[in-house]
């Protein structure tokens, strides 16, 4: 790739240049919240490589790397990041990658999955690198520390947005980056595939990191997840008022799937303590959760079983977690097969999340409360009714020696 065929850069949506509009310098990084992997990864990558100098004329990196999600916690492979860095050679120059130069592409930029979604060791990985070659890290909003404890929601109408799950993780990710290649010629490029945070809490984090440098990238107000994240606690709190009719339509007004429209109506109802009405809804719809992430299914579970309804909840569950990369998500899907006391969904998702998240705090708690439940009825009719799935040889050795436990 010459770097002369990119002197005429006006992209369409993200425009790389916006990176260093205010100025360049190493021992640091940036920080894209919103737009996709194809857009802002891919793109930077290329601007980077081929667009930029040094002062003197020479190349600013010579290669890069793009460090993505554990391969079982994403579902971004290696050759889809490389058809995302032809089609950005494409948008920045406006002629597409040639036979020949897609060998220097490939030997240029190279890609690969951090061992776990612990945040220290996708920062091990970071430090591994070459000062030399330009890091990006992808879908850095999957990312766990696991020093990170989310407060609990209060009141009826606190709601717990997608970005106050990530915004914390990302922070902490960016601050030990920050931290560990301040004052050497390093530069890391972080991408946070989400809607950017918008709560003061979470936007304080973010743009508080010292040596990082953040951005957020809005795609106007007919962005549907947009409009919810603005509007989910004011929706709540006119049905609080009883101005569900009002609710309904405004949403009407969105032009939404029908999928979406119900699940955010459930959503709405379930906080509100609607059961009657969270049920109704959830059997409308139980026909579209197939076309749907198993995440929203794991949700309309939960969903039914707080309000009530056990079969429900068992039919929306689903029976297997391979294809499920959200942490947050397999937890609650753990907790809602240990209620329902299925012993062969409580073993899926007690692997999925052994595999994705093994530090995972719930998960330890899930198996302790197994294990306690389990002694508690050796007392009383001599079966372990929950499945020992997870359990370490320590919790095994302890099931016929804890006294009976009186839990009344």
């Amino acid at each position: 790739m010459n770097e002369n065929d990119f002197w005429d850069l006006s992209p369409r949506g993200f425009d790389p240049a916006q990176l260093v509009a205010r100025g360049f310098t190493l021992g640091g990084g940036d920080l894209v919240q919103g737009g996709s992997l194809r857009e802002v990864v891919a793109r930077a990558t290329i601007f980077f490589l081929c667009c930029r100098k040094t002062e003197g004329g020479a190349e600013l990196f010579r290669d890069a790397v793009i460090i993505l999600p554990p391969a079982g916690a994403t579902t971004v492979t290696e050759e889809f990041v490389y058809s995302a860095l032809q089609e950005a050679v494409l948008h920045l120059r406006g002629i597409p990658l040639t036979k020949e130069e897609e060998p220097d592409l490939r030997r240029r930029i190279g890609v690969r999955h951090a061992p776990t979604m612990a945040v220290a060791d996708l920062l091990q990985v970071v430090l591994e690198q070459a000062p030399t070659r330009l890091v990006v890290i992808a879908e850095a909003n999957r990312f766990r520390d696991p020093a990170i404890k989310l407060p609990l929601s209060f009141g009826a109408t606190a709601t717990r947005l997608p970005e106050d799950r990530w915004a914390p993780h990302v922070a902490s990710l960016c601050k030990l980056v920050g931290q560990a290649i301040f004052k050497t010629p390093r530069y890391v490029l972080v991408h946070a595939a989400e809607l950017p945070a918008t709560r003061a809490e979470n936007a304080r984090q973010l743009q508080s990191v010292e040596n990082f440098s953040v951005l957020a990238l809005s795609y106007g107000p007919g962005d549907f997840s947009e409009v919810v994240a603005k509007r989910h606690a004011v929706w709540i709190s006119m049905a609080l008022q009883g101005r569900v009719a009002e609710v309904e339509v405004e949403l009407d007004s969105l032009e939404l799937a029908e999928s979406e429209r119900l699940h955010t109506l459930v959503q709405i109802m379930s906080r509100t303590g609607r059961d009657a009405e969270t049920l109704e809804l959830l059997r409308m719809l139980q026909p579209h959760l197939q076309g749907l992430s198993g995440d929203i299914s794991i949700q309309a579970a939960m969903y039914a079983a707080k309000a009530g309804d056990a079969d429900l909840a068992d039919e929306m569950l689903p029976r297997v977690a391979d294809d499920l990369i959200d942490p947050v998500w397999l937890e609650e899907g753990l907790e809602v097969a240990t209620e329902l006391e299925d012993n062969e969904r409580i073993a899926v998702f007690d692997a999925r999340l052994s595999a994705l998240a093994p530090e995972s705090e719930r998960l330890e708690e899930n198996r302790d409360r197994r294990l306690l439940m389990n002694c508690q009825r050796e007392q009383t009719n001599g079966d372990h009714n929950f499945t020992t799935a997870g359990f370490t040889g320590q919790h095994l050795g302890r099931l016929c020696k804890t006294p009976s436990i009186d839990l009344a």
